[in-house]
């Protein structure tokens, strides 16, 4: 699995590269975006799902890691 975490036009390029992975077949990834009134249109564009805060990003991980945490038992 490959995670990444973005929220500015930089990230972009990371996204669309979980993105071509994914669809080759090559491993499992997901972008989650940071996206707020100032957010660049191409971060939600590009990603594979938004959260609009810190605190999302957060509980997000929170979330991933009870998951794994789930699966090991």
């Amino acid at each position: 699995w490959a995670v990444y975490i973005g929220d500015y036009t930089t990230d972009v390029a990371a996204f669309k590269a979980a993105h071509a992975l994914r669809e080759a077949g090559e491993c499992a990834s997901f972008s989650l975006g940071v996206v707020d009134a100032e957010s660049p249109p191409d971060v939600a564009a590009y990603a594979s799902g938004t959260v609009s805060s810190i605190s999302e990003v957060e509980a997000f991980l929170a979330w991933v890691l009870s998951k794994l945490s789930a699966s090991s038992t």
